[in-house]
């Protein structure tokens, strides 16, 4: 971030994580970037590319060895994955992710039964961050 009396600038980039190299990484870490992972949890290998939680889930605890870059997560939720949404979030905690961002799809057609279900989800998240 570049501070002065007049100006602060903070430099940020989301990626799904898949081509961050160590290079990139210490010039994020030197520029102090806020890094804004797509990760969604346990539906990762469903809603992406098979065995790729895993691989991410490494990804995120190199990024998080660095000390000035500040990192995100971002999940998008579709009807699909929101029945997921409780257990996804337990595990992300259980991750030690501490600034995680849930997003609703707008670009899928939420039926009153995938509605139904995301409320129930909500009574379950509700529950789990009393609980955090």
């Amino acid at each position: 971030m570049l501070n002065n009396k007049k100006k602060n600038i903070q430099f940020c980039i989301t990626t799904n994580g898949s081509l961050l190299t160590k290079e990139i990484l210490n010039f994020f870490n030197n520029n102090e970037f806020q890094l804004t992972i797509s990760y969604d949890g346990l539906i990762q290998d469903v809603s992406r590319k098979q065995h790729s939680r895993i691989k991410l889930l490494k990804v995120i605890k190199k990024i998080k060895s660095y000390q000035n870059i500040q990192l995100e997560i971002n999940s998008v939720l579709t009807p699909k994955t929101a029945p997921f949404f409780a257990a996804t979030l337990k595990d992300m905690l259980a991750n030690e992710l501490k600034e995680i961002t849930f997003n609703f799809s707008s670009f899928e057609n939420w039926g009153k039964a995938d509605l139904k279900r995301l409320d129930h989800e909500f009574d379950s998240v509700s529950q789990i961050l009393v609980d955090y």
